[in-house]
């Protein structure tokens, strides 16, 4: 499997984090940077209808 270098990484991650959704920013916090689980489900909140 191949990984990304340093800079690329870099500008994966500053791309997620300046125009990815709310919810593809707290997973991505998540898995790479040691977000919380609370801040995912907080995300994924706002996709819930009312009728849950």
């Amino acid at each position: 499997m191949k990984q990304l270098t340093g800079k690329a990484y870099s500008r994966a991650r500053a791309y997620v984090l300046n125009h990815g959704l709310d919810l593809d920013r707290s997973l991505f916090t998540f898995r790479s940077e040691s977000g919380t689980r609370e801040r995912v489900f907080d995300a994924l909140a706002s996709y819930q209808n009312e009728d849950g």
